[in-house]
């Protein structure tokens, strides 16, 4: 283990150096033999504070392409469980870091469309909130989620469903976060029934390409995700697809008789009983 006089001696020898670094520029400077450049001098002179490093639309992709991973992640902390929080400006997609000595960009929301597009969806996604009981009715309780799909690394999905209390109006939600539209693309799901589309951050009136799902799908017998019935629909690049449903409990699979018929030998035998019965 290293003595703390030792990490304390390192540490003094290092400011000693800097402090050095920064001298000896001082008097070169002082002397000639360095020039600060004229920028500098002027920015100095004036007595003005520098000017913060902003980091402006460091989100990868192109233009439409940074707007759906936005809504797709607010999409994602509202349907989540847990509580809500959203800073200012990021409602509209503020491309400027937040300043205290000025106010926010509103002037986004006038000229540009993509940022009305985004204001109009989160403020549907909070009334849909507020309209929806399985997001509320047990946020806090181990009841109100069921995983269907959490390690889909490969199509970077998520898929859940929220419930209420009375197992009516629950929500299925899928989570698409790469740039990659489906058409038909298959999803477990909990139980038998009809999924209607009530949500869909991928609409044209949310600056999405409308690849939508208009109609009620019908579940199917079919296994997917390690559950026993599946529904198919269309899901854009970046897009959140929300689904009502009423969870029903699904029926037993009706159990299968043995179709050989078994003599006395024959069952003897498979319980370990090898000796003949004369």
């Amino acid at each position: 283990m290293t003595d703390g006089k030792d990490v304390r001696a390192v540490l003094y020898k290092r400011i000693g150096i800097s402090l050095l670094a920064v001298a000896i520029a001082v008097s070169l400077t002082a002397c000639g033999f360095l020039s600060i450049p004229s920028a500098v001098q002027e920015l100095l002179s004036s007595g003005r504070r520098f000017p913060p490093l902003r980091r402006r639309l460091s989100m990868p992709g192109t233009m439409p392409e940074k707007f759906g991973n936005l809504r797709a992640a607010y999409g994602l902390m509202m349907m989540h469980p847990g509580k809500k929080l959203l800073f200012m400006g990021q409602d509209f997609a503020q491309t400027a870091e937040w300043n205290e000595a000025k106010s926010l960009d509103w002037h986004l929301l006038e000229k540009y469309p993509e940022h009305q597009q985004l204001n109009h969806y989160y403020c549907d996604l909070l009334h849909f909130y507020q309209n929806e009981p399985a997001l509320y009715e047990l946020d806090d309780s181990p009841e109100g989620f069921a995983w269907i799909n959490g390690s889909d690394a490969e199509h970077n999905m998520l898929t859940f469903c929220r419930m209420t209390k009375d197992k009516k109006n629950c929500l299925l939600c899928h989570f698409n976060f790469s740039p990659v539209a489906y058409e038909n693309f298959q999803s477990g799901v909990l139980c038998p029934g009809t999924y209607t589309e009530v949500f869909n951050s991928n609409a044209a009136e949310y600056g999405g390409t409308g690849l939508v799902n208009p109609e009620p799908i019908e579940a199917v017998k079919e296994s997917w995700d390690f559950k026993d019935y599946s529904i198919k629909y269309h899901l854009g690049a970046y897009g959140v697809c929300i689904f009502k449903f009423d969870y029903v409990e699904p029926e037993p699979e009706p159990e299968k008789l043995p179709t050989k018929k078994y003599t006395r030998e024959d069952i003897h035998h498979l319980a370990g009983h090898y000796k003949k019965i004369k």
